[in-house]
C-alpha cells in the first residue's frame, strides 16, 4: 500500500519494483467517483490491463488480476482454451471466462507476449524506444527474433545499434 497524505492518494501494488519503479494507471470510478489507481511491474501488464479495460463486461479489479499474472501462464491458458484456468480467478464465472478466453486468443501471441530470450519488459522497452524514433511496430517484431544477443540491459546499446541497422 503507498499513501500520500499530501494529495489523498493510496495505491495498491502487489508487484516486486521499488517504489518509483513501476507504471501507475488511474482508474475513473463513475458510479462512486472516485479514482481507483493501479500499478504494474512493466509496460506490458500496463498494456494489457488498458486492452482488458476495453472490454465492457470486464472491471478494473478483474482486468488487473488478470494483467498481473505472469505472461507466459496467461499464454498457455489462452493457447490451452483452458476456461478452467480463467474460472478459477477472483469475480471471473463460467460465462465470463469463456467470452474473456475468445477475446484473448483473437488478441494474446507469442510475438505480443515477446517471449524471446532474456528480459521481455527489456524487449518491449526497445520495441517502444524505437515506435518513439518513427520505427514501426511490425518491422521491430519481424526484427526482434533475429536478434543474437540475450535481451539483457548490457546488450541494449548493440540490439539497438542492430535493429537499426536492419531497418
Amino acid at each position: 500500500m503507498i499513501h500520500n497524505d499530501m494529495f489523498g492518494i493510496e495505491v495498491t501494488y502487489t508487484g516486486q519494483q521499488q517504489l518509483w519503479q513501476f507504471f501507475l494507471y488511474p482508474q475513473l470510478d463513475q458510479n462512486n467517483q472516485t479514482i481507483r489507481y493501479y500499478a504494474f511491474d512493466d509496460i506490458l501488464q500496463k498494456t494489457q490491463f488498458e486492452q482488458l479495460l476495453k472490454l465492457p463486461w470486464i472491471g478494473g479489479k478483474t482486468a488487473y488480476h488478470i494483467a498481473s499474472l505472469p505472461h507466459n501462464l496467461l499464454e498457455d491458458a489462452v493457447e490451452k482454451m483452458d476456461v478452467a484456468f480463467f474460472q478459477s480467478l477472483p469475480w471471473v464465472w463460467p460465462k465470463t471466462a469463456k467470452r474473456l478466453l475468445l477475446e484473448l486468443k483473437q488478441t494474446v501471441s507469442k510475438d505480443d507476449m515477446m517471449t524471446l530470450s532474456g528480459d521481455p519488459k527489456i524487449a518491449q522497452d526497445i520495441t517502444k524506444s524505437l515506435q518513439s524514433l518513427w520505427y514501426q511496430q511490425q518491422t521491430i517484431k519481424l526484427l526482434l527474433p533475429d536478434v543474437p544477443y540475450r535481451f539483457e540491459k548490457e546488450h541494449i546499446p548493440d540490439i539497438m545499434k542492430r535493429l537499426i541497422d536492419h531497418m
